[in-house]
C-alpha cells in the first residue's frame, strides 16, 4: 500500500517484519532510554557561535545531532502503520513553541534535509519560532484542530475516522503536514518551564517513533583520576518505538552495496539503492531506473558502479526545479571529482578494461568497484572517510 508520507518496505529480516504482529500497538513496543549530556562542551560551542554572531541554542544542537545520526542510519526514519513497515519520504521534527507574543502555546513542525548542517537547522528553527510568535498567525496544526473542533459533538467521530483512514489507507499529505503526530521526531524542552525531564508517551495515532524530552540541567559529581569534579549535565529522556530500528547487522553503505550485489542487483543498482533511503527515495524506483546501467550499460562500456555514483550525486544535489534548474554545474563538478577518485583506485571507468576483457590484466572485481564507488560517495557527499 502506498502512503503519502512514505513507501512500504518488503524483504526485511523476517524477525523484524513479524515484530509488529507481536506488538501491534506503538505503546506496546516502547523502550525508555535515559541519557545525561555534559553541558560544558555544548555551552562552549554555543558561546563560540554567539561570539561570531550566530544565536545558537540547545534545541538546535540536539536536533542537528539527531539529524546527523539519521543521515548515517536512515532506518531510524522508518515507521510502522497497521503492522506494515514504511520508510518515510522526508524528515521532520515536531515541537511545542510559544505563539501570539508568548501568550499561548502551539505545536509546529519543521522539515529538514538530511544534509542540513547545524547552522541551517538553527536558521530554520529560529525562523519558525519567530513566525509563530507573530500575533494572529495560525500554523497548519492550529487550523486543522480548529476545523476538527468546529462541530464539538462530531469530534469523536471525526478523530476516529481519521485514525481508521490513516491505518487502512493513507491520509492526504495536507493532513499529514498539519498533524504533529506524523513526524520523524517529537521533541520538547521542559527546562523552559523549569521541569525535570520525563519519559513522554508515544502516540498510537500517527507515525512518531521517537520522543525526546530535555529537562532542567542538574549537577553531578564525577571522579576523574584522584579528583572529584562537579559537572552540569543535561538530562534527556527518550521514548522509542522498538519496532523501528537500525537492523542488527549494522552494515555501512559500502557493505550494504556489496550485499545487494550478492542478492542479484547489478553494479549500478547496488550502489544507487544502498543510498536510496539516506536520500529519501523509494528503493524500488531507484532499482528500476538503474537496471539498464548494469554490465557497462549492457555493452561493457561505462562501469555500472560509476553510473550508480552519477545517480546518487544527482539524487543528492539536484534541486528538482523543472522550471529553473540551477544545480547542474555542481552535480557535474562532483561527478568529475568522483570519476577521478575512481580512476585513481581502478585505472579505468570502462567495464571491459576493468575486467581484463581486452586482453589486459583484471584491474578490479565487481564487488571491489562497488565498494570503491560507495566509499567515494560517502566521502564526497556525507564527509565519511575510511
Amino acid at each position: 500500500m502506498k502512503r503519502s508520507d512514505g513507501y512500504r518496505l518488503s524483504g526485511c529480516d523476517p524477525f523484524y517484519e513479524i515484530t509488529p504482529y507481536i506488538m501491534p500497538k506503538r505503546y506496546d513496543a516502547v523502550n525508555y532510554i535515559d541519557l545525561e549530556l555534559d553541558l560544558e562542551p555544548i555551552h562552549n560551542y554555543i558561546n563560540k557561535c554567539r561570539a561570531s554572531g550566530v544565536k545558537m541554542d540547545h534545541m538546535s544542537v540536539i536536533i542537528a545531532a539527531y539529524l546527523r545520526l539519521v543521515s548515517q542510519y536512515p532506518n531510524l526514519n522508518r515507521f510502522v502503520c497497521n503492522k506494515r513497515i514504511y520508510a518515510r519520504n522526508h524528515f521532520c521534527v515536531s515541537f511545542t513553541t510559544l505563539k501570539n507574543n508568548n501568550t499561548e502555546e502551539t505545536v509546529t513542525k519543521i522539515y529538514f534535509n538530511l544534509d542540513d548542517d547545524i547552522f541551517e537547522v538553527n536558521r530554520k528553527l529560529a525562523e519558525v519560532i519567530e513566525l509563530n510568535k507573530s500575533a494572529g498567525v495560525n500554523n497548519s496544526t492550529d487550523m486543522l484542530l480548529r476545523g476538527v473542533m468546529r462541530v464539538p459533538f462530531l469530534v469523536g467521530g471525526v478523530v476516529g475516522f481519521l485514525k481508521w483512514w490513516d491505518k487502512h489507507f493513507s491520509l492526504p499529505f495536507s493532513i499529514v503536514d498539519a498533524s504533529p503526530f506524523h513526524t520523524s521526531l517529537f521533541i520538547t524542552n521542559l527546562a523552559s518551564i523549569r521541569l525535570k525531564a520525563v519519559y513522554h508517551h508515544i502516540y498510537d495515532f500517527g507515525t512518531t517513533g521517537i520522543f525526546i524530552a530535555m529537562g532542567q540541567p542538574e549537577k553531578r559529581l564525577f571522579k576523574v583520576g584522584e579528583v572529584v569534579e562537579e559537572r552540569k549535565m543535561l538530562p534527556v529522556k527518550v521514548s522509542a518505538d522498538d519496532r523501528v530500528e537500525v537492523e542488527s547487522d549494522n552494515m555501512n553503505r559500502k557493505e550494504l552495496a556489496v550485499d545487494l550485489h550478492h542478492k542479484k542487483f547489478n553494479c549500478a543498482q547496488a550502489v544507487a539503492c544502498a543510498f536510496a533511503d539516506a536520500l529519501e527515495h523509494d528503493p524500488a524506483t531507484v532499482f528500476k531506473l538503474a537496471e539498464a546501467f548494469g554490465g557497462g550499460m549492457g555493452t561493457q562500456g561505462t562501469c555500472g558502479a560509476v553510473s550508480g555514483m552519477a545517480m546518487v550525486i544527482g539524487m543528492k544535489q539536484s534541486d528538482g526545479d523543472l522550471d529553473n534548474p540551477a544545480t547542474k554545474a555542481q552535480s557535474y563538478k562532483l561527478m568529475k571529482e568522483a570519476t577521478q577518485m575512481f580512476i585513481e583506485k581502478n585505472k579505468s571507468v570502462i567495464c571491459r578494461q576493468i575486467k581484463g576483457m581486452d586482453g589486459g590484466p583484471v584491474l578490479r572485481s565487481c564487488d571491489g568497484c562497488i565498494e570503491d564507488a560507495a566509499a567515494i560517495l560517502d566521502e564526497l557527499l556525507f564527509d565519511i572517510k575510511e
